[in-house]
Formats: structure tokens, C-alpha cells, sequence
């Protein structure tokens, strides 16, 4: 993925983010016109967002049948996100793999 979006004429570039500022200053470096947030578990502290946490969790892919669920549903996906229980939620992937995936929650150390 990576070489195919440098092909595209995307920039990657890493940078040691302490608050929000940071990720405006390293915008302007780089004339970004857009920023992905790649930074995990650290986005609750780098943006104050305490509602920003990690979750434990599972995640399996599966071989679907030859006749792809977004085919037959037209939807990209399907979730369960209003559960109060949890996420759960079943995204199509490339070659007829569906990721299946559910059970957020909070580590007990948190």
C-alpha cells in the first residue's frame, strides 16, 4: 500500500507529537493538505480526548463463499455500533476474505 500511494505523489513523514499543536506545526512544514491520524491509543492524549481509548477486543478473517456479502446486500459494510455490550461488525475485504470483528472493551487496567 505504501508504494502504491508514493506512486500516487503521497509523502509520508514521522514526527515526535506532544499536543495538538504539533500536528498543525507539521502540517505547515510539510504544506500537507491532509493529515492521517495514525497514532493509535496515543490520539486520546496528543488531542485531550479522554473518550479516545484503547479497547481490547477480537478479530478474525474468514473465506467467504464465492458470492461476496457486499454483492448481495449492496452495503460495504455491516455494524453494531449503538450495542451497549459493544462493536460489532463484519467488513468485506479483497479476495472474498471478510474481517469479522467485536467485543470492545476497556482494559482492566484503564
Amino acid at each position: 500500500l505504501a508504494s502504491q500511494l508514493a506512486a500516487a505523489g503521497v509523502t509520508f513523514h514521522r514526527a515526535e507529537l506532544q499536543g495538538r499543536e504539533d500536528v498543525a506545526v507539521a502540517r505547515r512544514q510539510h504544506s500537507a493538505e491532509v493529515v492521517v491520524n495514525c497514532l493509535g491509543r496515543g490520539a486520546g492524549r496528543i488531542f485531550a480526548d479522554e473518550a479516545c481509548h484503547e479497547v481490547l477486543g477480537d478479530l478474525v478473517y474468514v473465506k467467504a463463499q464465492p458470492s461476496t456479502l457486499e454483492e448481495e446486500t449492496h452495503l460495504a459494510h455491516i455494524s453494531d455500533e449503538d450495542h451497549p455490550d459493544g462493536l460489532a461488525y463484519v467488513v468485506p475485504q479483497v479476495g472474498g476474505v471478510l474481517a469479522l470483528a467485536g467485543t470492545a472493551e476497556r482494559p482492566l487496567d484503564m
